[in-house]
């Protein structure tokens, strides 16, 4: 008995809390009901951005670079993570039989074509947080696991 008068309660509370929004979108224009919104989900306990994107909290100016190897047909590591915004050098070491190549979906950078028994470089721009993929983009060799993910932040 107790459990349901809570909840009709809660449930009223709710119901005046959304009348209130209403009413500020009326008088204040969308603008203002998103504020006052923001600020009434912070007073509940609400917590995280509305759809954002955490690179402002990020470090910025961070240059790292990253050593892998590609064999047939994998890399290692598979997994990559960086602290923050920033370039990304990656140092890539064929040792597979055949050529291969590196990218990364969603960053602003060459791609990286290296022949068999050679070792080259590339850098990459880092300008916002999240995960991406990298892979292999010749043929079939992403497919075959020739693929990773950069975790960026």
């Amino acid at each position: 008995m107790v459990v349901i008068v809570r909840r009709a309660i809660d449930c009223d509370e709710r119901n005046e809390r959304n009348e209130r929004v209403k009413r500020m979108t009326r008088r204040l224009g969308l603008a203002g009901a998103l504020g006052a919104a923001a600020l009434t989900a912070t007073a509940c306990g609400a917590t995280g951005t509305a759809g954002g994107d955490s690179s402002a909290a990020l470090p910025t100016g961070v240059n790292e670079t990253v050593s892998l190897v590609a064999t047939d047909f994998a890399y290692s590591p598979a997994q990559i993570k960086v602290s923050g915004l920033g370039e990304l050098t990656i140092k890539l070491e064929n040792k597979g039989q055949v050529e291969h190549d590196f990218i990364i979906d969603g960053l602003s950078g060459p791609k990286l074509l290296v022949k068999p028994k050679e070792t080259g470089t590339a850098t990459y721009k880092i300008t916002k947080g999240g995960k991406f993929s990298f892979g292999c983009t010749v043929q079939g060799h992403k497919e075959a696991g020739m693929k990773g993910t950069l975790t960026v932040g």
